[in-house]
């Protein structure tokens, strides 16, 4: 059983099959917040400053 983010599953899920086994998956953390747009995409100042 593959328990990993929502968003990271797809990729598990083909990486696992890739080395010979056949996974079950289970996702979590699936993204709740509604999409208000192209300037959600857009990094604020103070993310990039966060950033290495």
């Amino acid at each position: 059983m593959v328990v990993t983010s929502a968003v990271h599953m797809r990729r598990s899920l083909r990486e696992f099959r890739r080395a010979g086994v056949e996974p079950i998956g289970a996702p979590v953390e699936y993204l709740g917040a509604p999409f208000g747009g192209l300037a959600d995409l857009v990094p604020t100042a103070s993310s990039i400053a966060r950033t290495q």
